[in-house]
């Protein structure tokens, strides 16, 4: 544009908003290879898989992976779990840490980089950037000249500099300086009930102290709530089968639709060897018998017809399969 050379750089990574976490998954050898296997049968769009790593050892793993169709990120969540093998786990949203204050300009915590006075430093070397800097030194820290990076939690003053931004975010929510977002809405309950059938109960307002409801002398007017709440479920209960059933219907379509044309193929590439046989078999003949040349060059017409047949048969039979497979329909449900 304007004679001005502009160069676009993909992303290394998705953001956190695009990121899921599987929970729990049994701590096996060469696990992760499988694991990752399992998880795009199930999400085709899954990408930079990666194991979370914690300060404590634990008895379960958790990984991490992004998934970069909203539609299958919202499905997947909305679902709430996942089949890796014969273990169904639970799959949450990746929620980060507390993000640390530092200046990007002269990388000194505290501070953000409009506020800062300093001129721009190097994030390895700290010293000062150019354009055309290349950093050929040993890394040093802005905090305490370590051989460190300057945001490394390693060493205690970033590590004292997080302990306290919680402890005064915290402080400044029970003091009223700031607050949460509130959700007007109906809270689900979710507990097992004694048969092991998962229950809902939508609860309006906020739960008391001890799990101690208030008490009510209207009992028809509860017992139409109960009968209004089993309906919910009941018609929750039913969209969510309806909708693996379309899930289901959908993969039978796949397949159905890659059968159809691997019989196809297999007939197509029959015809083709066998006229291919002929040829050939025609190209030793002329050959060994050392025919005139009109011989061979209609030979070569067949040959160039037998390739243009081939371009024709592959190109109609990617059009089919473009023509027959199905789209993904809708599986929300219109409340």
């Amino acid at each position: 544009m304007d004679d001005i050379g502009v160069e676009i750089q993909r992303p290394r990574s998705l953001p956190n908003c695009c990121a899921l976490v599987v929970r729990y998954a049994p701590v096996v050898d060469l696990f992760n290879e499988f694991f990752f296997r399992e998880i795009s049968k199930s999400i085709s769009s899954v990408s930079s898989f990666s194991k979370i790593n914690y300060h404590r050892p634990r008895s379960t793993n958790d990984y991490r992976f992004c998934v970069a169709d909203a539609n299958e990120y919202e499905e997947i969540l909305k679902i709430g779990r996942i089949a890796i093998g014969h273990l169904l786990l639970p799959i949450t949203a990746f929620l980060p840490g507390l993000k640390l204050t530092y200046c990007a300009n002269c990388w000194i915590t505290g501070h953000t980089k409009p506020e800062c006075k300093m001129n721009p430093r190097c994030r390895k070397c700290l010293d000062n950037w150019e354009f055309n800097h290349r950093c050929q030194k040993p890394m040093l820290c802005a905090q305490c000249e370590g051989p460190h990076l300057s945001t490394s939690i390693e060493f205690p003053v970033v590590y004292n500099y997080r302990i306290t931004l919680k402890d005064q975010v915290k402080k400044a929510i029970n003091d009223g300086l700031i607050s949460q977002p509130s959700i007007n809405q109906k809270r689900e309950a979710n507990r097992y009930v004694e048969d092991e059938r998962f229950e809902k109960k939508q609860i309006n307002g906020t739960k008391q102290a001890w799990g101690r409801q208030s008490k009510s002398t209207d009992r028809p007017q509860i017992q139409h709530e109960n009968e209004n709440d089993r309906l919910g479920e009941l018609v929750c209960r039913t969209k969510d089968v309806l909708d693996i059933i379309r899930r289901m219907e959908l993969q039978m379509d796949n397949q159905v639709v890659k059968v159809d044309i691997l019989e196809k193929r297999s007939v197509w590439n029959k015809e083709s060897l066998i006229d291919l046989a002929k040829i050939i078999q025609q190209l030793i003949n002329a050959t060994l018998e050392k025919k005139n040349k009109q011989q061979l060059q209609s030979l070569v017409q067949q040959l160039e017809a037998f390739k243009e047949n081939v371009s024709e048969k592959f190109n109609a039979i990617t059009n089919d399969q473009q023509k027959q497979t199905p789209t993904s329909p809708s599986f929300r449900t219109q409340q």
